[in-house]
């Protein structure tokens, strides 16, 4: 059995070269991937990313820019694996649970535009695939929802839940 890990951190920060244009980002990561047979691979990733920033758009005329903030939060964690059928076939799955918040708001009047945006989606798939010497032929199922939220200087906006559920085979020589 050998496991194997990993734990990252990222850190970016700056003033800019004007009012409202420092930006701050911020990742940890994390990733665990496991081998309990030597056929048998899982991997579980958990990640949480911050960015927050100014008007970053450059202008040729300096005094022309835009007083918004912005932020955006992600958070995901991911499950994978990967299981050798045989020497000419393998199975492999995929699963995710992400959501994501965006953020704008005016520095100078946060009540003319402040604008927030949610989502949160899941996704799994499932896929084989069987080797000839002459071709490859790959099947799978995928399965996706997401949910969205809108709201614009305090108004909830009605938003649409997507889902998708959809089969696939391919080949290729």
């Amino acid at each position: 059995q050998n496991v194997a890990w990993s734990v990252g951190q990222f850190h970016f920060r700056t003033e800019g070269v004007r009012a409202n244009n420092d930006q701050r980002k911020d990742i940890v990561n994390g990733l665990i991937q496991w081998h309990p047979t030597t056929s048998t691979t899982l991997q579980i990733e958990a990640r949480t990313s911050r960015r927050e920033s100014g008007d970053l758009f450059l202008n040729f005329e300096q005094d022309k820019y835009f007083d918004n903030r912005f932020a955006t939060d992600m958070r995901s964690v991911r499950l994978s694996g990967h299981q050798k059928l045989s020497n000419r076939s393998s199975m492999y799955f995929f699963g995710a649970d992400t959501t994501n918040e965006d953020g704008l708001v005016s520095r100078t009047d946060p009540d003319s535009l402040n604008l927030s945006i949610s989502e949160k989606a899941q996704h799994a798939e499932i896929q084989s695939d069987f080797h000839t010497d002459a071709a490859t032929l790959t099947t799978g199922l995928a399965w996706y929802r997401n949910k969205a939220g809108l709201r614009f200087n305090g108004e909830d906006v009605e938003q649409p839940t997507g889902r998708y559920i959809g089969a696939y085979v391919y080949s290729h020589v």
